[in-house]
């Protein structure tokens, strides 16, 4: 697996809470802080918490849905 280190080429046209949510987590990977992604608010954060990593939701800043998901359903 690699880290990514760059901005995405469409990254001026995320909103201004988008941005700022790739903004922090590049200050995290600047900081070697480790990060967990979660898509579930069910998932413990003291698991990730006591391992020292950072946790962030993928999917509370955008209203677009998943067009393999729109298809399937």
């Amino acid at each position: 697996m690699s880290l990514v280190t760059q901005l995405p080429s469409i990254f001026s046209d995320f909103s201004d809470a988008r941005q700022q949510g790739f903004l922090t987590v590049m200050g995290l990977k600047e900081q070697s802080v480790p990060l967990v992604g979660t898509y579930c608010s069910f998932m413990p954060l003291e698991i990730a918490m006591a391992a020292g990593a950072a946790v962030d939701s993928l999917c509370l800043t955008s209203d677009d849905t998943i067009v393999e998901a729109d298809e399937a359903l």
